[in-house]
């Protein structure tokens, strides 16, 4: 399954909850808008019935669901990415974007449908969705998408200017290595969430932090770096 298929959010949905969609998802958010009931007057000394053309029915809401597969590298680090979908679901507000078409769908979370498979770290689930306003579908520009950068266990981040508009997601390693591109009185932050399993923030260079440097599991944090001082605030508990 191909990343930056299916986006939730502005998240890839792939890389940060192990999530793709199938066909049917396709088609359920291509299937046309229903329109409201026309306008009609009935009068019993006509045949038929005369509807009021010159006033064209809106757009009426829709309701639909999307078939989804999520899947994991362990069956605990399914569970845990499914938590954190779940917590961000409990916000209410979805916005679905897929590769295939620039609208953005701004739907409001109904339910989650009984798994219809589910094998370990494997499933495939219903996610129920209304769409209130199908007229207020925003297209995409290049950017908007809060994408993830898969971060390996050798790699390190470096953080500069260039950094300060990415986000990180951290994988299963224990370590990771954090350089700060030159030394610098204004502020600089990256946002990433971590993987399934606790991470070590190891900081080159004669830096000084503030508090610990170790990330929690399935977690969204702000690392920001002042004055030469390092400061790692939590930002969701459970995934973002």
């Amino acid at each position: 399954m191909p990343r930056g298929e299916l986006y939730i959010n502005g998240y890839d949905a792939y890389v940060t909850w192990g999530i793709s969609m199938d066909t049917t998802s396709l088609s359920a958010l291509l299937t046309p808008v229903p329109l409201k009931d026309w306008t009609t007057n009935e009068v019993r000394t006509e045949n038929g019935t005369r509807y009021l053309r010159s006033a064209l029915p809106k757009k009426d809401k829709r309701e639909l669901t999307l078939t989804i597969q999520m899947s994991a590298t362990s069956q605990s680090a399914f569970f845990r990415q499914y938590e954190a979908f779940c917590a961000v679901l409990e916000s209410g507000v979805v916005e679905i974007r897929t590769k295939y078409q620039p609208k953005i769908y701004k739907c409001l979370f109904s339910k989650i449908t009984q798994f219809t498979q589910f094998r370990r770290e494997y499933a495939t689930l219903g996610l129920s969705l209304v769409e209130p306003d199908p007229s207020d579908r925003p297209t995409y520009t290049e950017g908007d998408d809060t994408t993830a950068t898969v971060i390996d266990t050798a790699d390190t981040i470096v953080i500069g200017n260039e950094t300060s508009d990415r986000y990180y997601a951290l994988g299963e390693q224990t370590e990771i290595n954090v350089q700060l591109e030159r030394a610098t009185q204004h502020e600089t932050t990256i946002d990433f969430v971590s993987g399934s399993e606790a991470t070590m923030l190891n900081i080159s260079g004669a830096y000084r932090y503030i508090g610990e440097l170790t990330v929690n599991a399935n977690t969204a944090y702000v690392l920001t770096c002042r004055n030469g001082i390092f400061i790692l605030s939590k930002v969701y508990e459970g995934g973002v």
